[in-house]
C-alpha cells in the first residue's frame, strides 16, 4: 500500500518542477513583451530580479518536495518506522490527541526546535477551550512517546511484605496471573518476597517454593533480633510492638529493592502488597498506567504533585460506588495515603527514608510534613483485597468495613485502557479547578433529604455554565448532590448517613480530595464537601479534628 503512494509522490515531484518552471516562463515572457515598456532600465531589472526570485523559490520547494518523498521512501523501507504509519489512529478525539481540525501540520519528535511543533502548539491553543480550557494538551501528547519508552524500558519491583502467614501463597498466585497481561507494556516485574523476623518456618517453605519454580521470583530475608522499642513496658510492648517491627522491616525491603537487590539500575518505582492481600486480574495494568500518568505529570511541569498510586479505596464497599461498566474504569485523585497495593517512586522513598518513624509508618505518611499537598491516584473499584483479619492492627475496622471492599473482577484490560481511564485527571491544576466548578454547579441538599431525591428519576446538572471537560465529570445516568459540612461532627454524622468511614487522618477524611469525599448512593453520586468557597488552591485541612470514628 505504501509503494504506490511513493510513486505518487515521486510523479507529483516531477509534476511541480514542470508546473514552477511554467509559472517562471510565463511571467518573464508576459512582462518583458509586455505592450507598456518600462520607463527605464531600472525597472526592468526590478521586474527581472523578482521573476529571477520566484525561479530560485520554487526550485527550493521542489527539492523540499523531492526530500519529503525520498524520507518517505526510506520509512516505508524500513520495518520498525514502517508501522508506525499503519498505528490504528484513535476511534474518537479527546484531549490527549492532536484535534481533527488542524490540517497538515506534523510534529516532528526528533527535532524540538522545528517550526511546525510550535504551528502545532499554537493551533491547540487556540482551539483547547472546545476540548480541555486551560490545559496544554499538545505538550502532554508530546512527552507520551518519551514516557512509553520510559515504561517499556523500567524494572518494576513488587515487594510482598511477609511474616508469618502461609497464605501468603494467595497473594502471590493473584499477583502472577495479573503480571501476564502487562509483559509487553514493561521491560520486567520482578517479585521480591521480604519475611520478617517471625520465626515461622511453614511460611518459609512457601516462598521458598516460588522461588524454585520462579526464576523471577526473589526471597529475602530481614534477621533484625534486635528489640525495636526497648522504652516500652510490658503491657504496651503487647499491642505496640508489631508496629515497631513492621516499621522497620519496610524500610529494611524498600532499601533492598531500590538499592542493593539490582545492582547496577536505575530503580524509579517499587509497588508494595503484603501478604495478606490479594490483586485483581488488571492490578498491574492499573498501576503502570498510574505510573506513567506521574512521569506525563513531571514532564508537563508538575513535578512532585504524588505521592502514590494505590489500588485500594477506603470506601470502596459494594453500596459505596459506581458499579457500572463506567464505573470499574474511574479513577480519582485523594490526598488520604490509602496503602494497601500501593507504589512509590524513588525520590519520594529517598526524602522518607532518612526520617522514617520507628512505628506507625502508614499514619505518619499522613502527616502534612510528610504528604506536602501531594495527592494519591484511587480506583472507584479497589483493585486490591485484604483477607488477613488477624495481624498487627488486630482486625481493626475488618469485620465493620475492610471484608466488604468490593475487588474488581474485570479481566482483559491492559495499559492502553486504562491510560484512558485516567485522562479526565491529566493536568493536576486544571483537574483541581474543574473539579471546584462542578462541585458549584451541584445541587445543595440536606443528609436527610438524600433518600428521597436520590430513589427519584436522576436529574442532569446544568451544564449552561460548565466546559467540556468539567461536564466530562459528570454520568448522565445519575443525579448529582452535594452535602456541606462545617465541623468534623458534621461530618462524621453526613459519612454515617452514606455508610462511609468516619476517622481521619491530621483532618484528611478517608478517600478525601480538596476536603470532597465522593460516593455513590443508590441513584446518586454525592459528594460531602467543605463550604464551596474554601475550595480550591490554597484549601487547608483542619488538623485540629480528633480523627476517631
Amino acid at each position: 500500500m505504501f509503494r504506490p503512494l511513493v510513486r505518487v509522490l515521486k510523479y507529483a515531484t516531477i509534476f511541480a518542477v514542470f508546473y514552477c518552471f511554467y509559472l517562471a516562463c510565463f511571467d518573464l515572457a508576459s512582462n518583458l513583451f509586455s505592450k507598456s515598456e518600462p520607463e527605464n532600465k531600472s525597472e526592468f531589472e526590478e521586474k527581472l530580479d523578482k521573476i529571477i526570485d520566484r525561479i530560485d523559490l520554487a526550485v527550493k520547494n521542489t527539492r523540499e518536495v523531492q526530500s519529503s518523498a525520498e524520507d518517505l521512501e526510506k520509512i516505508v523501507q524500513n520495518p520498525n518506522k514502517r508501522s508506525k504509519l499503519i498505528e490504528k489512529p484513535p476511534s474518537r478525539p479527546d484531549f490527549n490527541d492532536f484535534n481533527p481540525k488542524i490540517k497538515n501540520v506534523h510534529l516532528d519528535h526528533g527535532m524540538p526546535g522545528n517550526n511546525q511543533v510550535v504551528q502545532l502548539a499554537e493551533a491547540q491553543e487556540q482551539l483547547a477551550p472546545e476540548i480541555l480550557p486551560d490545559a496544554n494538551p499538545s505538550n502532554f501528547h508530546h512527552v507520551l512517546p518519551e514516557v512509553h519508552n520510559t515504561l517499556k524500558t523500567s524494572i518494576i519491583p513488587v515487594l510482598v511484605i511477609a511474616c508469618n502467614r502461609e497464605t501468603v501463597s494467595q497473594a502471590l498466585d493473584k499477583l502472577i496471573t495479573s503480571r501476564k497481561l502487562v509483559q509487553n507494556d514493561v521491560l520486567k516485574i520482578p517479585i521480591v518476597v521480604s519475611q520478617d523476623n517471625c520465626n515461622h518456618p511453614g511460611t518459609t517453605k512457601v516462598i521458598e517454593k516460588y522461588v524454585k519454580n520462579y526464576p523471577d521470583i526473589h526471597f529475602i530475608q530481614h534477621k533484625n533480633e534486635t528489640d525495636p522499642a526497648p522504652e516500652l513496658n510490658a503491657r504496651s510492648k503487647k499491642w505496640q510492638i508489631g508496629y515497631y517491627k513492621l516499621s522497620r522491616h519496610y524500610k529494611f525491603a524498600l532499601d533492598e529493592a531500590f538499592y542493593k537487590m539490582f545492582p547496577g539500575i536505575n530503580i524509579d518505582a517499587t509497588i508494595i502488597v503484603e501478604d495478606d492481600l490479594e490483586v485483581s486480574p488488571d492490578f498491574f495494568s492499573y498501576m503502570l498506567a498510574g505510573y506513567e500518568h506521574m512521569l506525563v505529570e513531571e514532564a508537563n511541569g508538575h513535578k512532585d504533585q504524588f505521592l502514590c498510586v494505590s489500588a485500594w479505596n477506603d470506601n470502596g464497599k459494594p453500596q459505596n460506588v459506581d458499579n457500572s461498566q463506567a464505573g470499574l474504569m474511574k479513577a480519582h485523585l485523594t490526598d488520604f495515603f490509602p496503602g494497601l497495593g500501593w507504589l512509590i517512586r524513588k525520590h519520594v522513598w529517598e526524602e522518607f527514608r532518612t526520617v522514617w518513624p520507628r512505628a506507625y509508618w502508614d499514619d505518619w505518611v499522613r502527616l502534612p510534613d510528610q504528604r506536602k499537598n501531594r495527592a494519591c491516584i484511587q480506583p472507584e473499584i479497589s483493585r486490591s483485597h485484604t483477607f488477613g483479619k488477624k495481624g498487627v492492627s488486630n482486625g481493626q475496622f475488618f469485620e465493620k468495613h475492610l471484608k466488604y471492599i468490593k475487588l474488581a473482577d474485570i479481566t482483559d484490560v491492559g495499559v492502553n485502557e486504562w491510560r484512558q481511564a485516567l485522562k479526565p485527571l491529566v493536568d493536576k491544576p486544571v483537574y483541581d479547578k474543574t473539579l471546584a466548578s462542578v462541585l458549584g454547579a451541584t445541587e445543595k441538599i440536606s443528609q436527610f433529604e438524600l433518600n428521597k431525591r436520590c430513589n427519584a428519576k436522576p436529574t442532569k446538572v446544568s451544564g449552561k455554565n460548565l466546559s467540556d471537560r468539567e461536564l466530562a465529570l459528570l454520568d448522565p445516568n445519575y443525579s448529582y448532590f452535594r452535602i456541606e459540612y462545617n465541623s468534623e461532627n458534621e461530618f462524621k454524622s453526613a459519612a454515617k448517613t452514606l455508610g462511609l468511614m468516619t476517622d481521619s487522618k491530621s483532618g484528611v477524611p478517608r478517600t478525601a480530595y480538596m476536603g470532597v469525599i465522593e460516593s455513590q448512593h443508590q441513584n446518586c453520586r454525592v459528594f460531602i464537601t467543605p463550604p464551596i468557597s474554601k475550595l480550591g488552591v490554597g484549601f487547608k485541612y483542619d488538623t485540629s479534628w480528633k480523627g476517631k470514628p
